[in-house]
């Protein structure tokens, strides 16, 4: 691909993902067609909520290994995890900032779900987000400026962009639709995908400013939005096929149905692609 383009292809980067062992969820990473599947984590719990690093060397993850839903870091290649928070309540949807040595992640603080940066001892450095409403689901622009969430402020959940520096949120989902979540921003920086319910829960992309949202998918269930590092393609959970359990799929933005990677009969969900190793 970079040959014709000029830009790096996606081939040799990996899918994170969480799927079902047993009555666990554990977190796997596989080749983007679903081959050299590798089991990450054995722990016993739940293992949800996979973002990887910006050198792809690292995951950072929510699991309830200690019956406690906590914020660890593991390894990309496998190995022990190391804990990275030591709260009362939830804390979810980690993801690495850029550039430097903190997360953004949504924690509850006094039985309210905010998001905040912290340090990877899990000390709150920030808290980027205040009031009542209950928000969840960070998503990180390119350069970590800006970040994408899912927030109730409104009424029903919607996506919402605001600075990572401070100030005002502003809704940027726009479909017919007053249930939205699940962010995801472009490694592009120009689009967002997110789920909205509409009859069944399906893939939207829309701009960072606003307007109207593109629908990509039709039938059935389409959740947990990743994009591949060059922005052409999103990796997503569905229940497109046989079987009624859930598989990861890949769409192309270029156009063409989704390819099913994954042949579960019981649960894959939440991938998160890897972004290009220098």
């Amino acid at each position: 691909i970079g040959y014709f383009t000029g830009e790096k292809g996606v081939f040799g980067t990996r899918i994170a993902y969480v799927s079902k062992v047993g009555r666990f969820k554990e977190l796997f990473v596989m080749d983007l067609d679903g081959s050299n599947v590798k089991q990450l984590t054995q722990d016993r719990g739940l293992a949800i909520s996979p973002a990887w690093s910006p050198g792809a060397d690292r995951l950072v993850y929510t699991s309830y290994r200690t019956r406690t839903p906590e914020v660890y870091i593991i390894p990309s290649s496998g190995g022990s995890p190391r804990q990275v928070t030591r709260m009362e309540g939830l804390e979810i949807g980690s993801k690495f900032m850029p550039g430097s040595n903190s997360l953004i992640s949504s924690v509850t603080i006094n039985g309210t779900s905010k998001i905040v940066l912290m340090d990877y001892s899990g000390k709150i450095l920030k808290r980027l987000t205040e009031g009542s409403a209950i928000d969840v689901s960070p998503s990180l622009s390119p350069d970590g400026s800006q970040f994408a969430f899912c927030s109730n402020r409104l009424g029903g959940p919607q996506i919402f962009v605001a600075s990572t520096s401070g100030g005002a949120a502003t809704r940027i989902s726009f479909a017919e639709s007053n249930y939205c979540t699940s962010p995801a921003w472009s490694p592009r920086g120009d689009k967002i995908a997110f789920v909205c319910r509409m009859g069944g829960f399906q893939l939207f992309i829309g701009s960072p400013q606003g307007g109207a949202a593109v629908q990509l998918t039709f039938s059935g269930n389409n959740e947990d939005p990743s994009w591949s590092p060059d922005g052409r393609f999103i990796a997503f959970s569905s229940s497109m096929g046989v079987g009624g359990g859930k598989n990861i799929a890949v769409l192309s933005l270029l156009g063409g149905s989704p390819t099913r990677v994954t042949f579960s009969k019981s649960e894959d969900s939440q991938p998160a692609w890897s972004p290009l190793n220098e």
